[in-house]
């Protein structure tokens, strides 16, 4: 630490301090005993310095916060004075004169915790003023810093920023999830140039951010979140949201653990269209108006669906039971006119749509599995080449299953085109997509981080297969991706930690982080979501509650060689922007 530019001390974390003195570039050891602060160990200090000498605050491991005063013309140290105890190591401390009568000490403890505490011109002691709600970090606070002007501002190992823009609303804050990949922030302070104010963070990716403060307006908790509450009443008290699906950019329908179902609207309506047949589990698809639902011991049940976004209505046109222990993933096919049913028992069965409008069992697709054990193998995602007929799908165990959809007869059972066994790694893939504009198809998978792979059609003699093309690991910085869908001018990479993404310009495939055009956070549910270009309107489950956005925040800001001096766009009349500076 420096000290008016002439003096400065280093403090040991053992509790030693040693002062040195600096001149005409020379540094010089003041005392050559060293001043023992505490007898514990000492993780942080901060200091405030007042004409001939400094007040010096720390916190050590076992949760002391204390202060003491430096002589800077004797070099002598007075008895630290107790603040507080907080439980846990002290992991940052800052001291600072809020005002000429009013010095507030900030302290972020291993309990995850952020404490304040003042003195007053006419006190001798100091005393807690102030307890942040900090509950919204996930793991230890490593660092807070605080200012008059400004308020207080903390990150965490979680990798979160926490703003707290008005020291008199301490309810009032903003969270960032976007920060440095999810790999740690170790860092943060205000900057102030002219009229152009920062807070800038540091992080484990080697990164270094700058948020742009605007003052527009006072900041509150993320964006316009609706939340309905599906808590269910005293005769049934353990029911609660399984899974949800968008089926416009207003309305949802919700399956409860019980197989009620009902339909949500974003002015906050709630009606019950009925109940499935089964519980505890389901998996659906929806084309068009065909809506079917699948559950445990194969059942399947089809609805026609209406919804005009003010009203929905479902109306059951089919119930069908297939032999099967579970139904794992349903794809709709040709149109709707086929749909894909994956079996527990790695089985493909294909339905096909009779005159009557009711499906039927119509063939089944072979799965290899000959090379591997039958457990965690199983489609979980699908997806059709209509132009070509072929038809790839992504399995639990990271194979993928080439199939022509043009070989498809009544009563047959049909084998891949093309295996591509251990695409990608033990843990699944997640996602596939047919990419019409690159021709090519992508697959996800579910690792950590994230890998998306391209693959081009090759067709020779022995028959058609697919080559791989590129590998792009985490995109977007994506430390997690569970879905990956496409839109025009939409490219959906579900979960990125604790939040969605969105990127813009899905016809290039450009994974670059500047692309990043939409972020909403989730609190970190990841139980069952949704997600509707239109609006563009995220729905997502947590605990139970289901959770609409129709505003998630656009995030602004290119990386940049150095700190931008030029106005940038505010996010949405909120209060801040993102750069991304090295």
């Amino acid at each position: 630490m420096i000290l008016e530019l002439a003096h400065f001390f280093a403090i040991e974390v053992n509790g030693f301090l040693t002062s040195y003195s600096y001149e005409n570039s020379h540094i010089a050891q003041l005392s050559d005993d060293k001043l023992i602060l505490s007898p514990n160990l000492i993780y942080t200090a901060s200091h405030l310095a007042e004409g001939d000498h400094t007040l010096i605050a720390f916190g050590t491991a076992f949760g002391h916060l204390k202060v003491c005063q430096y002589d800077l013309i004797d070099g002598k140290l007075l008895e630290p004075m107790e603040v507080g105890q907080r439980k846990g190591a002290v992991f940052s401390i800052e001291l600072l004169l809020f005002s000429e009568n009013d010095k507030r000490l900030v302290a972020a403890c291993e309990d995850r915790s952020i404490s304040i505490y003042r003195l007053l011109a006419n006190q001798s002691s100091w005393e807690p003023f102030l307890n942040l709600n900090s509950e919204v970090f996930s793991a230890r606070i490593w660092c807070v810093r605080a200012c008059p002007l400004f308020g207080i501002a903390a990150v965490g190992e979680d990798c979160k920023l926490v703003y707290w823009p008005d020291w008199t609303e301490p309810t009032k804050m903003r969270v960032f999830d976007t920060l440095h990949h999810g790999r740690n922030c170790w860092s943060l302070d205000f900057q102030s140039s002219g009229q152009s104010h920062h807070i800038v963070t540091g992080g484990n990716d080697g990164g270094v951010k700058s948020i742009k403060l605007t003052f527009k307006s006072s900041l509150t908790t993320s964006g316009s979140v609706k939340c309905i509450d599906l808590s269910p009443n005293a005769e049934n008290a353990a029911d609660f949201p399984r899974h949800i699906l968008l089926i416009t950019a207003d309305a949802c329908i919700v399956a409860m653990d019980s197989g009620k179902l009902f339909a949500l609207h974003l002015g906050g309506s709630r009606v019950q269209l009925g109940s499935l047949p089964f519980r505890h589990y389901s998996v659906s698809a929806l084309s068009n108006r065909k809506l079917v639902f699948g559950g445990l011991e194969g059942k399947l049940v089809f609805f026609d669906l209406n919804s005009d976004g003010q009203s929905t209505t479902l109306h059951q046109i089919q119930h069908l039971s297939l032999q099967s222990s579970k139904i794992m993933h349903l794809h709709w096919l040709k149109q709707d006119h086929m749909l894909l049913v994956s079996l527990h028992e790695s089985q493909i069965a294909i339905l096909r749509r009779a005159d009557d409008h009711l499906y039927q069992p119509f063939c089944r697709l072979q799965m290899p599995t000959n090379a591997w054990p039958e457990e965690n193998y199983w489609t979980n995602c699908a997806t059709e080449n209509e132009e070509d007929g072929l038809l790839l799908v992504g399995t639990r165990n990271g194979t993928l299953l080439l199939y022509s959809l043009n070989r498809l007869a009544e009563g047959e059972t049909i084998g891949p085109e093309w295996v591509g066994a251990k695409s990608h790694r033990k843990e699944g893939c997640a996602s596939v997509n047919w990419h019409a504009e690159g021709a090519v198809f992508l697959s996800l998978g579910r690792s950590t981080p994230a890998e998306l792979r391209s693959w081009a059609i090759a067709r020779g003699s022995d028959g058609i297969a697919l080559q791989a093309q590129d590998l792009i690991r985490n995109p977007a910085g994506c430390t997690h991706i569970s879905r990956l869908e496409l839109h025009p001018q939409r490219l959906l990479l579900g979960f990125r930690s604790n939040f969605f993404a969105v990127i813009q310009d899905s016809a290039s495939l450009s994974f670059a982080q500047e692309n990043l055009l939409f972020l909403q956070e989730c609190g970190g549910s990841k139980r069952s979501w949704d997600f509707h270009p239109l609006g563009p309107t995220f729905a997502w489950i947590n605990k139970r509650t289901v959770n609409f956005s129709s505003s998630p925040f656009r995030v602004l800001g290119h990386r940049l060689a150095k700190i931008s001096q030029n106005p940038i766009s505010d996010l949405d009349n909120h209060s801040v922007a993102i750069q991304e500076i090295f």
